[in-house]
């Protein structure tokens, strides 16, 4: 149930707010609820605070930054 999984990542940041992982994963929680608003702005957190993230390039995608982009690697 994507409401118990979105309170369980929530906990896990938390008690660690450098997790990439459960941020990422909030925001599929979000994104599979329907809920398309929170979902972008947990990608965007993640985009803005974890450019190194292994879920980087999915997270822009995500949040809607797949134009455009800044990022050389792309």
């Amino acid at each position: 149930d994507y409401d118990e999984a979105i309170k369980m990542f929530k906990k896990a940041l938390n008690a660690d707010s450098k997790d990439d992982d459960s941020l990422y994963y909030l925001a599929w929680s979000y994104k599979n609820k329907g809920d398309e608003k929170n979902a972008k702005k947990y990608f965007q957190q993640l985009v803005d605070e974890f450019p190194d993230s292994s879920h980087y390039s999915t997270a822009k995608t995500q949040a809607g930054e797949s134009g455009g982009s800044d990022n050389p690697d792309e």
